[in-house]
């Protein structure tokens, strides 16, 4: 039963996410502490998914749930950010991210400069080739240009700059 409320609760969200200039990332039906809570993560196209858009995106679909009624639980709804630190999972995700700062863990340590390995990078991807990633990464005070192999990105996702 539950996967027929998240595929509703998707289509819903989906078309008021769009008609926001935000997209859903994810939507769950969870049972947590004996409640249960349709949840859905959301962000935005292009920009800081802020408070407002998330007030704006929850009202949205609040009243679209209460006119399809299809939920038949009492349940929470639960709209939020992705978040600051965002895992970016697909090749699409990081194409979008192209110019914002990121964090990269690799899956082998790599020489940066003479005697330094390193087991993860942050700074700013500037381009996603078909077996690569490059970024631009502040190496002692100066900018360079570094290029990361696909095959040896662990994990990639944004980052706060500090």
């Amino acid at each position: 039963m539950n996967n027929n409320y998240v595929s509703k609760a998707t289509k819903l969200a989906n078309n008021a996410a769009s008609s926001l200039g935000l997209v859903i990332e994810e939507v769950e039906w969870v049972k947590e502490s004996g409640t249960y809570i349709l949840r859905i993560i959301a962000d935005k196209e292009a920009g800081l998914f802020d408070i407002e858009d998330c007030t704006k995106l929850s009202e949205l679909i609040s009243d679209m749930l209460d006119k399809e009624d299809f939920i038949k639980e009492e349940y929470m709804l639960e709209v939020s950010s992705a978040g600051a630190e965002k895992v970016l999972k697909s090749k699409e995700d990081i194409i979008n991210n192209i110019n914002n700062y990121v964090h990269i863990d690799f899956n082998r340590p790599i020489n940066i400069l003479k005697d330094i390995r390193i087991h993860d990078i942050e700074g700013t991807l500037i381009n996603v080739l078909e077996d690569s990633l490059e970024l631009n990464v502040n190496l002692k005070g100066r900018m360079k240009k570094i290029i990361i192999e696909n095959s040896n990105i662990k994990l990639i996702r944004k980052a706060i700059k500090f």
